[in-house]
């Protein structure tokens, strides 16, 4: 598996090679909220055949420096992250794409080397995204999705000691619901939900504590009225991550995850439940789904030559709570380790 977080931009890079000391605590909230409700007809007359589009993203206590040595970090995140995007078309009128996307970012640093780093996400934090659609209208793409990261440190060289803890009542959710009615005509839906917590990258990495206490959720929901206004394609996707190291050398480190994960992917027909895989299947649908809980993952990188250090030393307990809806494309990962050399 290659995890691959999405590069934060280096415009607040520093141009020179500092050493920095920082603290940072976030206890309040954060909240970006996007509404539409009403019909394409009320709206402005450019809106018909063009992308409705709504984004969300909060970010609390980041340090970007890829070209410096952060010499010790310490963040503690108590506070409460939201991202609402909800839009109610009530027309039949016609536009290109409806999208909704939120991010949330909170105890994140990257920089050349790390010395010491302390990140607490709780107790009592939050991470939600809620994308809600209902629509009459007809798209050629509807796509929702959303991304929680907490307790994120990044170096290109090493991280010397790190502590990571997400404690109980420590959350993150993504919850996509989409509602199509009566004239609705929808040709595709992808709806996709990440929550990952407790990351650590580098080339080196030594003396680390980590435990995941908290709880980690994406739902996806998809409502028709009636088999005749299913789309040509659903894609319904949702990834937990909990505990994920990647280096080339590993030395004392422990980590212990008894929280929960849970992925969601439902189609309802609207008056009669949940459609199964294979009813979908014999409706014509083109249907995608992906449900993926990963706890306490570890992958090992092939060293760069052949001098570079070779000590691997870990530990892993895990007792997650690890749950699927759907019958194919699940994957459940607990206390793996992929080493390359």
């Amino acid at each position: 598996m290659t995890i691959a977080l999405a590069a934060t931009s280096s415009a607040a890079a520093a141009d020179y090679n500092a050493v920095v000391e920082a603290a940072q605590s976030f206890l309040g909230s954060q909240a970006a909220t996007n509404m539409m409700t009403g019909s394409l007809q009320d709206l402005e007359t450019e809106l018909s055949l063009q992308p409705v589009a709504q984004t969300g993203l909060n970010a609390a206590n980041l340090i970007i420096l890829e070209d410096s040595i952060v010499d010790q970090a310490n963040q503690l995140a108590k506070g409460h992250q939201t991202v609402e995007n909800r839009i109610v078309l009530s027309d039949p009128g016609h536009n290109e794409t409806v999208e909704q996307l939120g991010q949330n970012i909170a105890n994140y640093v990257v920089a050349s080397t790390i010395g010491s780093v302390s990140q607490y996400f709780g107790p009592g934090a939050s991470q939600e995204i809620v994308n809600a659609a209902s629509l009459e209208s007809r798209s050629s793409a509807v796509s929702q999705g959303g991304t929680n990261y907490a307790n994120v440190a990044i170096a290109q060289l090493s991280i010397g000691t790190a502590l990571q803890e997400i404690p109980d009542g420590g959350t993150q959710t993504v919850r996509n619901d989409l509602s199509l009615g009566a004239t609705a005509r929808i040709d595709a839906v992808s709806q996709d939900g990440t929550n990952m917590g407790n990351i650590l990258i580098a080339e080196t990495i030594k003396d680390v504590t980590r435990s995941f206490y908290g709880d980690q959720v994406v739902e996806n929901h998809l409502t028709v009225e009636s088999t005749g206004h299913l789309p040509d394609s659903i894609t319904q996707n949702g990834l937990n991550v909990a505990n994920y190291v990647s280096a080339i050398s590993i030395e004392n480190m422990t980590q212990t995850s008894e929280g929960r994960q849970v992925v969601t992917n439902e189609v309802v027909l609207s008056g009669a439940g949940p459609l199964d895989v294979a009813s979908l299947d014999s409706y014509g649908v083109n249907y995608n789904v992906g449900h993926t809980n990963v706890v306490n993952l570890v992958e090992i990188r092939a060293p760069k030559d052949s001098d570079a250090p070779s000590v691997i030393s870990f530990s892993q307990n895990s007792t997650m709570s690890q749950k699927q809806t759907l019958g194919r494309g699940a994957a459940l990962i607990g206390n793996t380790a992929t080493i390359q050399r």
